[in-house]
């Protein structure tokens, strides 16, 4: 299962406060051929800049319901990178993501290392690469995730401003424990930035399994073989320090050999100080 947070701290852009609180929640929805019931997530984010640091960290708490008497998998994890910005143009940023769960008697430790470079022009491009190690019960995984983002468009214009960004997703998972060995996934993103709202539209291709997204606060930790995914979302500034955000996800993926889905609905309020 995933950790939803960074999917929503997109819409701390708007905003320019040397620390933001963002609670989340979210409700998770199972449909297709899967055992799954549904699932339940809330959590906080925050976030603290003070020149050239920023520290970013999450808490979340996470529960998976089954429409049998399997127990219910319920998961505590807190993440947490520190970013170190050379100039106006590199972002260093190393971080971990650490993750406690527990189903019936089965209690397990799973640790996510990440680090990174990212070079950029404000407002005009950016290209980087993550790399994550993730270290599991008897296996572990290696991630090498390049991307490329671009700025275009002009903010005041009726349309807005616009940013597109690329990526490609390189695992490799030991121990024979995954479908494969080796996953390679496609990502695209496109945001719109018009008054006071913003919109996002992303997704990917490529079956996937083990992955981390969203630089490190994003962990598929159950295994699941992930075939697409796509979702938008919606933010209004409220204010010039706040915003609420709604955004809805669906993703197909293997279970047992059958296909299934889940569909993510989000809710997310942030203030920055």
């Amino acid at each position: 299962m995933k950790r939803i947070v960074a999917s929503m701290a997109l819409s701390l852009s708007l905003f320019a406060g040397t620390t933001t609180l963002l609670p989340y929640g979210a409700y998770i929805n199972y449909t297709g051929t899967t055992n799954r019931d549904d699932a339940a997530i809330g959590g906080v984010y925050g976030a603290y800049y003070t020149a050239p640091y920023k520290v970013e960290m999450a808490l979340e708490h996470m529960q998976i319901s089954y429409q049998d008497a399997t127990p219910k998998y319920k998961q505590n994890s807190v993440a947490a990178i520190i970013h170190y910005y050379l100039g106006y143009d590199w972002d260093f940023h190393v971080g971990a993501n650490l993750l406690f769960t527990k189903q019936g008697s089965d209690d397990d430790y799973q640790k996510v290392y990440t680090a990174g470079v990212t070079y950029y022009k404000a407002y005009d491009y950016n290209v980087g690469a993550d790399i994550f190690y993730s270290d599991y019960s008897g296996f572990h995984v290696w991630q090498l995730s390049p991307k490329a983002g671009k700025s275009f468009g002009e903010y005041k214009s009726a349309l807005g401003s616009f940013y597109a960004e690329a990526r490609v997703d390189y695992m490799h998972i030991s121990d024979n424990v995954a479908k494969k060995d080796h996953y390679t996934t496609f990502n695209a993103k496109l945001q719109n930035f018009n008054g006071p709202w913003t919109t996002t539209l992303e997704g990917n291709v490529g079956k996937n399994s083990y992955r981390i997204d969203k630089g490190g606060f994003v962990v598929y930790n159950l295994g699941e073989e992930y075939k697409y995914s796509y979702g938008v979302s919606v933010a209004r500034a409220l204010g010039a320090k706040s915003s609420l955000k709604l955004g809805f996800t669906r993703a197909k993926f293997d279970e047992a050999g059958d296909d299934a889905y889940s569909n993510v609905f989000i809710i997310a309020y942030t203030q920055s100080f």
